[in-house]
């Protein structure tokens, strides 16, 4: 990964619908926490099936790979968002967070 991807994605900000807040790498979030605490979970992850390795697809693929991963990840507690780079220069990109 390079420095300049590396900071793209510090700079992300990960929303997700049902928080305030967006969630930030190396950052705490409250929401997050309480989140799991509520629900006696231990960690999340926050997963995207757009733009793989950093490589943008077109909308209609994007859009297609993520209804397939919806579909892989339904059967648990999932929470759509969005990661959106702090400059704007890429696209947002839909998102689930996924406490576990």
């Amino acid at each position: 990964m390079t420095n300049d991807l590396k900071e793209s994605y510090l700079n992300t900000h990960y929303k997700v619908a049902a928080f305030v807040q967006p969630i930030h790498i190396g950052r705490v979030s409250a929401e997050a926490d309480a989140l799991l605490a509520v629900n006696r979970l231990e960690g999340w992850a926050y997963i995207t099936a757009y733009n793989p390795l950093s490589v943008a697809l077109p909308s209609a693929e994007n859009e297609k790979r993520n209804l397939e991963l919806l579909n892989d990840v339904m059967q648990y507690i999932v929470l759509p968002g969005e990661g959106q780079g702090k400059e704007g220069t890429w696209p947002a990109e839909k998102s689930f967070l996924w406490p576990a």
